[in-house]
């Protein structure tokens, strides 16, 4: 995504300083840019295959030799954010935007750690501040309408989607995101429209199944529901939430047998699956009572 994230080995046809004469003196400068270039180098090269502790150091390094460098402190952030260790991260992308403030990568960088560490409203500022300056960044788009939702401003998280669509039509997400909040909203059909978008750009997606089955029985279209839930499922056998929901299709429909069933398969693939152990008992009970 980032040219510094792609360039994680040195440019095999770009020529390396020429080395000064033995006994020459080095400017002090000159050194310190090589050494800053090396240990960015060396960095990347560790994050490239997520080591990201090692190629922390070689970044602190990095802002040793060149404290002046905002790009230092962006990939000192990145390998820190790698580790969790979302406060210093925080930091070091806060010292990238003072050095150079039209970074869109480090306002976007801080907008993930401040949402991480619950801080929603100056997450939506800096994905904001991100498009601003970057206003062809697909993923700050996702991310500033799914920190929007988190946030309560469904309104707000609506518009953003739009606005997303209107650049990206063919994105999937947005759809997809889209028809969430239009199903949080009661608005069933516009969700159904969303969800009709996302099956055509990615017909075999299990989750775009499984929404769509949200969806349809929210809507009263329970045959429908069922058979999008059979889809997620045969996309994803071990989907349990699509199992758990497939048995409360049949429920209503009064196929207790078989909602049992579904519930059982959603609790062998997550024991911790609460709303099928719940409607399990429901159904089990349910069953007593026909026997008696």
């Amino acid at each position: 995504m980032l040219d510094w994230l792609k360039k994680t080995s040195p440019d095999p046809g770009k020529k390396e300083p020429a080395t000064p004469p033995a006994g020459a003196t080095v400017p002090v400068a000159a050194r310190l840019a090589d050494e800053y270039a090396a240990h960015i180098r060396q960095g990347n090269e560790f994050l490239a295959r997520d080591q990201s502790k090692e190629a922390t150091q070689c970044y602190r390094h990095a802002v040793g030799a060149d404290p002046l460098e905002p790009e230092g402190f962006l990939n000192l952030g990145f390998a820190l954010k790698e580790q969790g260790r979302h406060v210093e991260a925080e930091l070091a992308f806060r010292q990238a935007i003072l050095l150079d403030p039209g970074m869109g990568d480090a306002y976007y960088f801080l907008a993930t750690v401040a949402q991480e560490l619950g801080k929603l409203d100056d997450a939506i500022g800096s994905y904001r501040k991100t498009l601003d300056l970057k206003p062809d960044f697909e993923m700050a788009y996702r991310d500033l309408s799914l920190a929007l939702l988190q946030n309560g401003q469904a309104a707000d998280a609506e518009v953003s989607l739009m606005q997303a669509l209107a650049l990206y039509p063919t994105n999937a997400d947005f759809h997809y995101y889209l028809g969430k909040l239009h199903v949080q909203q009661g608005a069933t059909g516009k969700a159904i429209d969303c969800f009709l978008q996302v099956l055509s750009l990615q017909p075999e997606s299990p989750v775009g199944h499984h929404d769509m089955g949200v969806a349809l029985q929210a809507q009263g279209n329970l045959d429908a529901a069922i058979q999008s839930y059979r889809k997620a499922i045969a996309l994803k056998p071990d989907y349990a939430e699509a199992h758990c929901d497939l048995g409360i299709a049949l429920q209503k429909q009064g196929k207790l047998e078989a909602s049992v069933e579904c519930y059982r398969q959603a609790l062998a693939i997550d024991p911790d699956q609460a709303d099928a152990r719940s409607n399990l008992a429901d159904a089990l009970h349910a069953l007593d009572k026909r026997k008696d």
